[in-house]
């Protein structure tokens, strides 16, 4: 239960770019949610954050053609079964 704020800086991204970011940040797929892991003891399922980004924006459309990639989903699915 620690929070950490940081701000994240951006100029001339296109609108498939800031939807990238987004999804790199927030790692939100619809209602899935997944977690970034930091640190040691990832394979214990420590460190596990989330990021939210004020305002709470999802990521367009655009993302769909970077989500729908085969490799993406059988991380996913993968990720998933844990």
């Amino acid at each position: 239960d620690v929070t950490f704020s940081f701000q994240v800086h951006y100029t001339n991204l296109s609108a498939e770019q800031y939807d990238l970011l987004l999804f790199a940040l927030t790692l939100q797929d619809g209602n899935e949610q997944l977690v970034h892991k930091l640190g040691y003891g990832k394979s214990l399922d420590l460190g596990a954050c989330v990021i939210s980004v004020r305002g709470s924006p999802k990521p367009g459309p655009s993302i769909q053609g970077y989500l729908n990639r085969q490799g993406y989903l059988k991380l996913f699915r993968e990720g998933r079964k844990q």
